[in-house]
């Protein structure tokens, strides 16, 4: 599209923050389906497909500008010009995104909102920062071959994005983060009462509610990444028994399994951020009607089955093997 002379220029962080929304909304949806799903799942497990390209058309239609990191310029021998497919997806016609379209149309909201003052300023500055943050943890883990410092560099950085969710100034410690995971309304209630160990100091086996788990598992992988350490593989990774599935529903997780961090942070991570969304006005979480209203109850039991499908890889066992 060439944008006309005169009209709005678009700020590059509304650009950006727009670009994050949507790459998120993909990526945890395409996650979230060949997690709980057997088959199907066909959406970018990366957010790379979601890069602005550099080269654009310039104004006249008859050349192209280019602007990097390392080049900046424009060229006009449109003949030979060759665009860099990107390296994570070489045949990008194969990928077929589905959308969160609940996180989406909330981020849009926020998105498309004016802030009266400096606390709403300060809330939008903080969830695109965050999303910022979370569309480079989604990108492929491929600068060292896929080397397993490249998955726990990473998964490191959903630490940041999550720590950034919290609402004060100064160090950010895990606990910080773990209070704000509690605050989270989970439409299943075993997100609630089931307990499973820690796997963290300076208590290790505390009991501790799955989704605190699955941070913990987190915070301790980035400490070991980023500060040289051995990297706690198992904790990654998927900790499943082997046995027997049903061809249509994940078999739940047994008090001492757990799935790849991979699969469990994004959903994770998506329900902190409603729970934000929510606490501003942006979101509001299923209420029950009655059955009085049918209507109304109908878009109740289907806005809650739509909540437990992205809650599903922290409670059940995933398909994913690898």
């Amino acid at each position: 599209m060439i944008r006309e002379r005169g009209a709005e220029r678009i700020q590059t962080e509304d650009l950006a923050a727009l670009r994050n929304m949507i790459a998120l909304a993909a990526v945890i949806r395409a996650r979230t389906d060949r997690s709980v799903h057997r088959f199907g799942g066909h959406g970018p497990a990366y957010a790379d497909l979601f890069e602005l390209y550099p080269v654009n058309l310039a104004v006249d239609a008859k050349t192209v500008t280019v602007r990097t990191a390392s080049e900046f310029g424009m060229d006009d021998d449109l003949d030979h010009f060759q665009g860099q497919p990107d390296p994570a997806y070489i045949y990008p016609q194969h990928v077929t995104p589905d959308l969160d379209e609940v996180l989406l149309r909330s981020l849009m909201a926020l998105w498309q909102s004016q802030p009266a003052g400096k606390d709403e300023q300060r809330f939008r500055r903080r969830i695109f920062r965050s999303l910022e943050t979370a569309y480079h943890a989604v990108a492929a883990p491929f600068l060292n071959l896929g080397s397993e410092y490249d998955h726990a560099l990473s998964l490191s950085l959903w630490v940041s994005a999550f720590e950034i969710l919290v609402a004060r100034a100064g160090n950010v410690s895990a606990s910080d983060v773990e209070r704000l995971i509690a605050r989270v309304r989970w439409s299943t209630p075993a997100l609630h009462t089931d307990v499973v160990e820690s796997p963290r100091g300076p208590r290790p086996g505390r009991p501790v509610s799955r989704p605190v788990q699955v941070y913990e598992r987190l915070y301790k992988v980035r400490n070991e990444s980023l500060h040289g350490g051995t990297i706690s593989a198992h904790l990654v990774g998927n900790r499943l028994e082997k046995g027997e599935e049903d061809p249509l529903e994940p078999a739940p997780l047994a008090a001492h399994e757990w799935n790849h961090l991979a699969v469990a942070v994004p959903v994770l991570y998506r329900a902190v951020l409603l729970e934000l969304l929510t606490q501003k006005g942006f979101h509001t979480h299923p209420v029950d009607p009655g059955v009085d209203d049918l209507d109304a109850y109908g878009n109740y039991i289907e806005a809650q089955l739509d909540s437990g499908q992205y809650e599903k890889p922290l409670l059940y066992r995933s398909r994913l093997r690898r």
